[in-house]
Order: structure tokens, then C-alpha cells, then sequence
């Protein structure tokens, strides 16, 4: 276990004067804060990681990378979900209809049919592409598109589904960036439908296997961590996990 720096809470502790802005973009940047967890990751020596943070807190932003050359697209997965969220909001999509699933050539065979609320939590808590693709299929790549659009994430594409051919459409992915801005947008209770965010929340609060990230809570007290099931082996036997705290 590597020696973590001093565990003292950084930036300040009194609420902000002002609320946080709808764009965290518009958060003041913060070196001091950048460089802080930049001594933090020096502490694992083989660690590959992009870490955003937006400080609802202290009004500030931060972002470094240590020369991270990739990451899986199954963080692109949140975009569904928020889609598929905004739709139980709406009224769109009932959380109890049942749909049949298809597994994709080498994937395991899965239940014959299973409700929608049970695929969405397969998709968020096992990183499942068999349900995630029956979501797709259920509220189609242009909802999807436009859940991208009106979070502004720039740097995001899903066009296709998982362990599916191509077929022209380029390859899943989302910046590290805009996977922030999702859960940005999720604290402030600020996600497209009703009940969106907090029903988010419920999805991603689980317990983490990555002692890595359990050093931010040390740094910014009452953060609650997040595990997201986007791990991946790549085929030079780098393993990539994907992990949130909110």
C-alpha cells in the first residue's frame, strides 16, 4: 500500500456565497487543487487515470491526467441511462414493461424476457451489454442523441450497441469530462425528468473494490463514492476501471 499524502481537507470549508452555476465550465480553476491530487496519484506509479472534479462546495474545477491513453467506452453507458431515467420521469417508458432479450454472438445466453427497471439496473451495476443493448433498442439511438445534446456533452458518442457490428458507426465513447458533467448535473438535481437525479443516485450507490479512489473523501469530507461497472481488460492485459464519487 503506498504512503497517502496528508489527508487535510483542501479549499474552503464555509458554504459559497453564490449557487453553483448550471455549467460547471463557468467554475473558477483551481491549481492548487489540481496539483494536490496530482501528488496524490504519484503515489501509484502504474496508475493510468483522467480525473475531473467539479467542487459544488467551493465553486471550483480541476483536471489532470496521467498520461491515460484510453479508456472503455462503457462509460458512454450513462447517457442511456440518464435517457432512460428521463423517459420513467416522463411517463415515456413504464419501469415494469417486459421485453425480450437478444444476447450477441459470444455473450451468454440471458432470461427470455425481463422488465425494463431490472435491464437499467444490469446496465448501471454489472456493466451488462446485453442489457444495455435491449435499452437501446427500447428507446432508440436518437433519444439517446438527444439526451447528449441537452447535457452539452461534447465529447461523447453512442451509436451503436455493444459486441454489435460496426457498421459504419463510430466507436463508443465519452471524455472523462462529460461523464463529470453528467454527475455534475445530477447533484444539483438538474438532470432532464422528473425524479431523473435522484433516481441516479440510487443506481450508482455501491460499495468499491478500487482502494485508489477511497483518498478523496479524505481530502473532501461527506463525499459519498460511487462505483460504476465500466472495468475492462484491454488486450495488452491493461485493466481500466471507471469509478465516481459524488
Amino acid at each position: 500500500t503506498p504512503l497517502l499524502p496528508k489527508a487535510e481537507p483542501v479549499g474552503p470549508t464555509a458554504p459559497p456565497a453564490a449557487p453553483a452555476p448550471a455549467n460547471p465550465a463557468d467554475l473558477a480553476p483551481d491549481f492548487e487543487l489540481e496539483s494536490t491530487f496530482q501528488k496524490a496519484a504519484e503515489g501509484w506509479p502504474d496508475l493510468d487515470a483522467h480525473v475531473v472534479v467539479f467542487d459544488l462546495a467551493g465553486l471550483r474545477r480541476a483536471e489532470f491526467t496521467t498520461g491515460a491513453r484510453i479508456y472503455p467506452g462503457s462509460v458512454v453507458k450513462l447517457a442511456l441511462v440518464a435517457t432512460v431515467l428521463e423517459q420513467f420521469g416522463n411517463r415515456e417508458l413504464q419501469p415494469n414493461r417486459v421485453v425480450q432479450l437478444q444476447a450477441a454472438p459470444g455473450q451468454r445466453r440471458g432470461d427470455a424476457s425481463v422488465n425494463v427497471s431490472e435491464l437499467l439496473r444490469r446496465t448501471a451495476r454489472e456493466g451488462d451489454h446485453m442489457a444495455t443493448n435491449a435499452l437501446l433498442d427500447l428507446v432508440g439511438t436518437d433519444a439517446v442523441a438527444s439526451t447528449i445534446e441537452t447535457l452539452e456533452l461534447s465529447s461523447t458518442a453512442f451509436e451503436r450497441g455493444f459486441s454489435r457490428p460496426a457498421r459504419g458507426a463510430p466507436p463508443n465513447r465519452m471524455a472523462p469530462a462529460d461523464a463529470a458533467r453528467i454527475l455534475y448535473r445530477m447533484a444539483l438535481d438538474d438532470l432532464p425528468g422528473v425524479g431523473a437525479a435522484s433516481a441516479m443516485r440510487a443506481l450508482l450507490a455501491r460499495s468499491l473494490g478500487d482502494e485508489r479512489l477511497r483518498i478523496i473523501p479524505r481530502y473532501f469530507p461527506g463525499t459519498e463514492l460511487m462505483g460504476w461497472s465500466a472495468d475492462a481488460r484491454m488486450e495488452d492485459g491493461l485493466e481500466v476501471r471507471n469509478d465516481v464519487a459524488y
